[in-house]
């Protein structure tokens, strides 16, 4: 979630993690922690080519402030 001045803003942003076989590893929901590098396709989208992904419990507060 990005916040810019409050909670009441919030809005859902993502950026894609590639991973070509995931699906016996995590469950869509899963949370995960991410480290990679950040790739630029041609179109100029984002998405994280990742070193590492390692399974993590869910926040008791999933907001960052």
């Amino acid at each position: 979630m990005v916040i810019t001045h409050c909670v009441i803003d919030a809005q859902p942003a993502a950026v894609p993690v590639t991973v070509d076989v995931w699906e016996g590893d995590w469950a869509v929901g899963d949370w995960v922690e991410v480290e990679g590098t950040v790739r630029v396709s041609a179109d100029g989208s984002l998405a994280i080519e990742p070193s590492s992904v390692v399974a993590v419990p869910e926040p008791g507060d999933p907001y960052e402030y």
